[in-house]
């Protein structure tokens, strides 16, 4: 068997098949290779012509897999075959044949589209997803980070929906990804000094979000992160009617007077390592919460960098900014904990 380059902690070869689930459901960023334990996805072998299954394989040789998570836990079931479990130490990697399944099963199927929206002076580009079943649901509205709209939030929104909310993840560049951090930057620093313009594109896809029929307009949580976070912040600092905010790597303060207007939980995530949340910043927005009488939470995730919630396959690379896969999933688990306190499926 050749021998491959060595591959940096979080890295994984392009051409793995569980390249792709790194953008998908944030449970799934357990298929990030890590130091000493690595992990892969072990995808079912189907015949070439027939598409019949031909028995499990590793994608990777030597790397253990994610096994069978709980049943009840919809988005695992989601991206993740049941029928994983370890493999053997060998194996044969085999990444062209590798078809693993992208879409819901019928019991977790949601409906999903696009939708257009004005905001800031721009034609945003949303992404709605829709739970199955009827009647109205509580509403999510989910804020990306400064570089804008991926997959990423896409895939967040999904798993919302199959957990039973209805699910916005919205625009912030008028259908841009701002994958440059240099254009990101030049876009997204006047848009955080401007709080108004903030809340000009959170109440347009409010707007959008109570459109919904599915969504009970009486019952919507503003959840976000980076420059998405702070979107969310700025809506209850209008005194939006929101049941809970949650923000990662978003603490800003700009107009702390206002936060008396924040009329539900606040839950907020950062890294201790965050050089642009740093230790003041943290305390700042502490006391702006804690003045406003604020029902508030703050998270220091210990060791993380900036954006450490996001997906290191996309991401550009800059200093103080990384992936920190075990974190990213404590953070997404403590979003989900925020919103089943706040926002309960069922009254």
């Amino acid at each position: 068997m050749p021998t491959e380059a060595p591959l940096s902690p979080w890295q994984l070869p392009p051409d793995h098949p569980a390249e792709q689930f790194l953008t998908g459901s944030p449970p799934l960023f357990a298929l990030a290779r890590a130091p000493r334990v690595t992990y892969c996805l072990y995808v079912p072998r189907r015949h070439g012509t027939t598409g019949e299954p031909q028995g499990d394989r590793c994608a990777r040789p030597g790397n253990r897999v994610v096994g069978k998570r709980s049943g009840t836990d919809p988005v695992s079931r989601r991206r993740i075959s049941e029928r994983s479990r370890r493999c053997s130490a060998g194996g044969e990697h085999r990444s062209d044949r590798a078809r693993p399944a992208l879409r819901s099963s019928p019991m977790t199927m949601t409906t999903t589209r696009t939708v257009e929206y004005l905001a800031d002076g721009l034609t945003m580009t949303g992404h709605l997803a829709v739970p199955a079943g009827v009647g109205r649901r509580p509403g999510v509205l989910l804020g990306p980070e400064g570089m804008g709209l991926s997959d990423v939030e896409r895939g967040r929104a999904d798993a919302l929906a199959e957990l039973g909310y209805v699910a916005l993840a919205f625009d912030l560049h008028g259908g841009r990804y701002l994958g440059d951090p240099e254009e990101m930057l030049a876009r997204c620093l006047p848009l955080l000094a401007a709080p108004d313009r903030m809340r000009d594109i959170g109440h347009a896809a409010l707007a959008v979000l109570r459109a919904e029929p599915r969504t009970d307009p009486d019952r919507i949580a503003a959840v976000g992160y980076g420059t998405g976070g702070a979107v969310a912040l700025e809506l209850g600092r209008d005194g939006v009617d929101l049941r809970a905010i949650g923000t990662v790597n978003a603490l800003t303060t700009g107009r702390p007077g206002e936060a008396a207007r924040i009329g539900c939980p606040v839950w907020a995530g950062v890294g201790s390592e965050d050089p642009i949340m740093p230790p003041a910043q943290r305390e700042a927005f502490t006391a702006e919460m804690q003045a406003a009488g604020v029902d508030w939470r703050l998270v220091v995730y210990g060791g993380a960098l900036h954006a450490f919630h996001h997906p290191p396959v996309d991401h550009p690379t800059v200093p103080g900014v990384g992936h920190h896969p075990r974190h990213a999933q404590r953070a997404w688990r403590d979003v989900v904990d925020l919103l089943a306190e706040c926002l309960p499926l069922t009254q």
